[in-house]
């Protein structure tokens, strides 16, 4: 545990480190060009030499294309001025060699930025998935941040905004000045040179009307480019928004072997839901691709034809005018075509550039603040949710023991979702004194596991404190809140590791420990069959467990117990046993946590004749306290309707198993 929590910290470290490196570099985190510069800044502290070996291989990919050109004009100079052809063959060797070792170490240089891409991806998922834990937990669960979350992954590996994009970008603007310089110096005589036929105010006629044509032009492609991009990056978004997170669902699911028996069986169905709305969805977005990119890429590709022609008729009048000789006519032409492709690249490098800003912003956003975009007044709580401290609140426990500090309490407590003006609690009180263990029931939607989230510090309260033997919650940390309670969730998940680390949920346990664990959950026979170093499910082992939703949730309760909190919660934890089973591990659970605090919720009332309290909840509010036996006295209460609505279903069932409701 001690492991895993260094390297989160160390990664954490990386990610502040770089977010502070705007201020060595100067750069403002509210402008682009700071972002630009943190994202080169953060990329590198992340997987060193993500964007220098993109930056060398391209430069030398691009210098490299100059070679061929020169080898031209070398034979043809040499040819047209009658040099030996000695001289010939050394200037030819020397260049083709260059090239040659130019191509070897552009090719290794790109493969290795290839794989310091795919090194830093993986870092760079693990860094946001952390910012993600330490948001704010009832932010993470709401659907519009999923959304924004899922659109960005899916955004980060388009081709227009992705983070390989940003590396190919910069490496494609750095790589092309290089060349643009060196490609200005070789056909220097084409724009300087003067003749006896040529004046020197015809000569930057000429040269200022081709290449004010020529920026013409570019200057309407980046015009495209930059209007195409701007659009993608916002109706991209909001298709991303509105269609990405049903694929990526729908997808996973076809794929995943565990729900192979459900599309087998129901393969007619899931086919035609497939064609009626998967292939739809697909479909609106790759006709967003085709209406924006298409006809941009079209208007681009004139462009760089009327360029093309432009430069041909250029070179050739220069060439009639004797500016350059006829050998150098191609080396011109061509240097001048790549000079003007690298201009078309780094424009449309540095469209890229700009309008990813927008991802570059929620990316910092989401590191700096783990927030998701939210509007501050939506995760603000209601202020206007008043109840005074003195005040008895409907509901509220009358089991009271005089002078003794209650171990649980929750005073006045009430709670509404984020974005909504609904409350899901309202002004719940509650007390829970020593060793009590209360049982917390009530239909669906009722807010008992609502309830549970803000007793474990995963929600805060709307109005209202929550105290732990008298301390105040809200100025506890999360590890002060992960030490103190052992939880089983009912949403709980396995892993695809070994059964030792899904209980200690670490890499290292204690293997006496783990054992002690399983045979209180009345897992002895399977720790005897598969131990601890046994794999659940085959995801990444051949053998793998698969293992009955019963087992899994004991496996769920064993993680607790494991844990050794000071306070057990279990929410739903018996849902997949059976009557016997369930209550076998109440049983258990009775004995374990003898000497803790405990709240059971559950839909089979069966755990409260464990309990010392049963709370009912309805609508959000308790509606009903006290021991078992004294609300099955209250036959028109919610519990007693309840427990015997259940307790008709046992009536013809074995004696042991009626016994459990009786």
């Amino acid at each position: 545990m001690e492991k895993n929590n260094r390297k989160n910290s160390q990664n954490n470290d990386k990610i502040q480190s770089g977010s502070s490196a705007q201020a060595g570099i100067g750069a403002n985190l509210g402008t682009g060009i700071g972002r630009f510069f943190w994202m080169v800044k953060y990329a590198e502290e992340q997987e060193s030499g993500f964007i220098w070996t993109a930056l060398i291989g391209k430069t030398m990919d691009v210098v490299r294309v100059l070679l061929p050109l020169y080898i031209s004009q070398v034979v043809l100079s040499s040819i047209y001025n009658g040099r030996k052809m000695e001289d010939v063959f050394i200037n030819t060797v020397i260049v083709t060699v260059s090239f040659f070792l130019l191509t070897v170490l552009s090719g290794y240089f790109q493969k290795k930025a290839k794989y310091h891409y795919r090194r830093f991806l993986k870092k760079h998922q693990v860094n946001k998935a952390q910012a993600v834990l330490e948001m704010d937990y009832g932010d993470s669960e709401r659907d519009d941040v999923q959304n924004e979350l899922i659109a960005l992954k899916r955004m980060e590996k388009t081709v227009a905004m992705g983070i390989g994009t940003f590396q190919e970008s910069f490496s494609i603007l750095v790589g092309n000045f290089i060349y643009i310089a060196i490609g200005i110096y070789l056909v220097r005589n084409l724009f300087f040179t003067l003749t006896a036929r040529i004046a020197p105010l015809m000569n930057w006629g000429l040269n200022l009307g081709y290449l004010g044509l020529i920026f013409l032009l570019h200057y309407f492609a980046v015009k495209i480019d930059l209007k195409t991009m701007n659009k993608y990056a916002t109706i991209a978004r909001e298709i991303y928004v509105k269609n990405h997170r049903y694929l990526q669902q729908y997808s996973e699911l076809l794929f995943d072997y565990k729900v192979g028996k459900d599309i087998r069986f129901y393969s007619e169905a899931l086919g035609k839901r497939y064609n009626e709305v998967y292939r739809l969805r697909q479909d609106e977005i790759y006709n967003m691709y085709f209406r924006l990119f298409t006809v941009a890429r079209t208007k681009r590709n004139l462009i760089s034809a009327l360029i093309s022609l432009l430069t041909a008729l250029f070179v050739g009048y220069r060439s009639i005018l004797g500016c350059i000789e006829f050998a150098d006519i191609f080396l011109c032409i061509g240097v001048l075509e790549f000079l003007f492709r690298g201009i078309e690249e780094m424009t449309d490098s540095f469209g890229k550039i700009l309008s990813s800003d927008s991802i570059r912003k929620k990316f910092i956003h989401l590191f700096r603040d783990k927030k998701v975009w939210i509007d501050s007044k939506s995760t603000a709580q209601s202020s206007s949710i008043k109840q005074k401290s003195s005040e008895k609140a409907d509901g509220e426990c009358d089991v009271v023991r005089s002078g003794e500090v209650p171990t649980m309490e929750l005073r006045n407590v009430s709670f509404k979702y984020p974005n909504s003006d609904v409350l899901v609690l309202k002004n719940v009180s509650l007390k829970l004194y020593g060793n009590q263990k209360l049982a917390l029931v009530g239909l669906n939607g009722s807010g008992k596991t609502t309830l549970i989230k803000l007793l474990l510090g995963l929600y805060k309260p709307s109005a209202g404190k929550i105290f732990i033997n008298g301390e105040d919650t809200a100025n506890w940390t999360a590890d002060r809140f992960v030490a103190y309670f052992s939880v089983v969730f009912q949403d709980f998940k396995l892993f695809s590791l070994k059964i030792g680390e899904n209980i200690a949920v670490s890499e290292e346990f204690d293997e006496n420990l783990v054992r002690e664990s399983l045979e209180k959950t009345g897992l002895s026979e399977f720790y005897n069959k598969y131990g601890t170093g046994g794999f659940l499910y085959r995801d990444f082992e051949e053998g793998g467990i698969e293992i009955s939703g019963g087992e899994a949730q004991k496996i769920a309760m064993s993680r607790a117990i494991y844990h050794k909190g000071k306070f057990f919660v279990l929410d739903e934890p018996t849902a997949a046993l059976d009557p016997l089973s369930e209550y076998e591990i109440y049983t258990h659970f009775g004995e374990i946590t003898s000497e803790n605090p405990a709240i059971y919720i559950s839909h089979r009332l069966s755990s409260c004749i464990f309990c010392d309290v049963v709370a009912v909840m309805e609508n959000g509010q308790i509606v009903q306290i006290g021991t078992h036996e004294k609300l099955l006295e209250d036959s028109g209460g919610v519990y007693s309707t309840l427990w015997n609505a259940q307790a008709k279903h046992y009536k013809n069932q074995p004696k042991e198993a009626e016994s459990i409701l009786c």
